[in-house]
């Protein structure tokens, strides 16, 4: 009998869907303007880039806690730098003083910006978990989306330009996944006073010689805290 859990369709935000509209109208503009087939699969590629930046930027860098970003592997750190550097406007190219824009710089686009109505602060909500969680998950869909495309572009592009085709597959696009980790463990950190609990487990003494029926302090102080968090999601 299957199971309840596999007949769940994909956890999608409405900025995904839409992506995934635009990922349809380029595949029908490649296979209709074929002689530039492998400019749209440049531009559809950019809208790949943009979409993961922005996933990472709201809801995985100020989640990040261990050094050096050592939760993400080098070629997505380097997809991530690539993209920054490439396509996105910096704070300071924005100001009224900034030099005039180069022949690159005019194909950047400013940072994406998070509704305001999203709150990834809060502790009550799990800083946003909800809203992290749909953001990776969604964002982990549309790679797995952009594989399945990937016999299809194959198709219509010419077998000079493969190389690119396969190499940001393998460099951007399988990397998507890797943003769970450092978004949902980063929330299990921030969640817990970590150094508090760890405090009052010092101050237990471990070599007693009867098994007590009353908790610890700390374990005391989880489900309360667990507990509490529970009521406000």
């Amino acid at each position: 009998m299957r199971s309840s859990s596999s007949t769940r369709g994909p956890l999608l935000a409405n900025t995904t869907l839409t992506v995934l509209r635009f990922f349809g109208h380029y595949m029908r503009m490649m296979n209709v303007l074929k002689p530039i087939a492998f400019d749209v699969l440049e531009c559809l590629s950019q809208l790949f880039d943009y979409y993961l930046f922005g996933v990472y930027d709201f809801f995985v860098k100020d989640l990040e806690y261990l050094p050096d970003n050592t939760q993400l592997s080098s070629k997505l750190l380097t997809s991530l730098k690539r993209i920054s550097e490439s396509f996105i406007i910096a704070s300071e190219e924005m100001t009224p003083m900034a030099s005039h824009s180069t022949t690159d710089d005019q194909f950047k686009v400013t940072k994406p910006w998070v509704n305001s109505a999203v709150s990834l602060t809060d502790g009550n909500t799990l800083f946003g978990l909800s809203c992290r969680m749909v953001a990776v998950e969604s964002l982990v869909h549309l790679a797995q989306q952009f594989e399945n495309l990937l016999p299809y572009m194959e198709c219509m592009i010419p077998e000079s330009k493969m190389s690119f085709l396969r190499q940001f597959v393998s460099q951007t696009v399988q990397t998507a996944p890797e943003l769970r980790k450092p978004a949902y463990h980063g929330i299990a950190i921030k969640a817990l006073p970590c150094d508090q609990i760890l405090q009052r487990m010092v101050t237990v003494k471990w070599d007693i010689r009867d098994i007590k029926s009353q908790h610890s302090s700390y374990v005391d102080s989880l489900v309360q805290i667990l507990t509490c968090q529970e009521v406000h999601q």
